[in-house]
């Protein structure tokens, strides 16, 4: 108990200086941003069942027209990773591999890159320390994919080319959040849905729909104020 309350007296501690400092967002001023962040396959169903999360990470640009709104700017890198597991139950046809023999997959991810204009809307006043805001906008997204490699116990290894890659449009919304350090340096907390119109075509029957890829990415990061 003891120690729980020294956690807590730690932490009181850490955000007592959020509470007396507040973003600066004067009419005309620009941030810059950097962070990290990750996404979580929505559909269609081909790629939320194969696919998982990846770490990804970008930075932004705003013009901040007023206190209380901006237009932005944003690159994201974000890959999604091939969930190997999900593919070897398909080959596997629901049975089971013989013993003895190691299935292998190595590569299948896709890498997402997207560059995205964005409109910002401030749900508070810029005297708060913590900003909430809503974000959104369009974009345009790459998908690119990789090889994919099974390597099989005394059969060898195969290796099928991945396809070019697929570029189009798409929109994205969502809220976010910031804290600010000081009147020109915040820490932020994003979550947006992202929906592309780049679609997965002929996927195999037995591993799901086809359809237009769609997201959910969560980003975190420091922007500083100029």
């Amino acid at each position: 108990m003891l120690r729980l309350k020294w956690c807590v007296v730690i932490v009181l501690g850490c955000l007592m200086p959020l509470v007396t400092a507040y973003a600066q967002r004067d009419a005309g001023s620009i941030t810059f941003s950097g962070f990290v962040g990750t996404a979580m396959p929505a559909g269609p169903e081909f790629f939320k069942d194969y696919y998982k999360m990846g770490l990804g990470y970008g930075g932004s640009v705003r013009y901040n027209l007023s206190g209380t709104s901006a237009i932005g700017a944003d690159v994201i890198y974000q890959p999604f990773k091939l969930d190997s597991d999900a593919f070897l139950d398909i080959a596997a046809g629901g049975g089971t591999i013989p013993i003895g023999v190691e299935v292998e997959i190595e590569g299948g991810d896709v890498n997402v890159f997207i560059i995205s204009a964005n409109f910002i809307q401030y749900l508070t006043p810029p005297s708060s320390s913590a900003g909430l805001y809503a974000i959104v906008g369009g974009g345009y997204y790459t998908f690119t994919p990789k090889d994919i490699t099974v390597k099989i116990t005394g059969f060898g290894e195969m290796t099928e080319e991945a396809d070019d890659s697929e570029s189009g449009f798409g929109v994205n919304g969502g809220l976010g959040i910031e804290l600010a350090f000081a009147s020109n340096l915040s820490f932020f907390a994003e979550g947006r849905y992202h929906y592309t119109f780049v679609e997965i075509e002929d996927a195999p029957e037995e591993m799901g729909a086809s359809g237009k890829i769609h997201f959910i990415g969560v980003i975190g990061g420091f922007r500083l104020s100029l």
